[in-house]
């Protein structure tokens, strides 16, 4: 298992793209955050990202609902479709909302 650190920067609402070939990010530890749900977004390049959709749903994006605003810090599962998706191209995670920062949330990865 590996982790990797991802910053969201001042009052934004995406991480920066990032990429770990040959491992599949299973989980994520969360500060507190203000944004109740956390979408995925996926690229080839870096540069051009497209909302992560998941088979049973396919009319909604892959998501984890946080019910509440995360007031302390808790580790969340990611949905599997992503998971597999990260081993192949890069991942941005995108907040609903947020405001306020930096934030880390730190990315947990298993090898494929």
């Amino acid at each position: 298992m590996s982790q990797k650190p991802l910053t969201i920067a001042d009052d934004a609402t995406a991480s920066p793209g990032f990429h770990t070939p040959g491992e599949s990010l299973i989980g994520l530890i969360l500060p507190t955050l203000d944004s109740t749900t956390i979408s995925f977004a996926f690229s080839l390049d870096d540069i051009t990202y497209v909302t992560v959709y998941t088979n049973t749903h396919a009319a909604a994006p892959a998501i984890l609902n946080l019910g509440t605003a995360v007031t302390t810090a808790r580790v969340v599962a990611v949905p599997e479709e992503v998971g597999r998706l990260s081993s192949v191209g890069f991942l941005r995670l995108v907040l609903a909302t947020q405001a306020g920062g930096p934030y880390t949330v730190t990315a947990l990865f298993d090898k494929r």
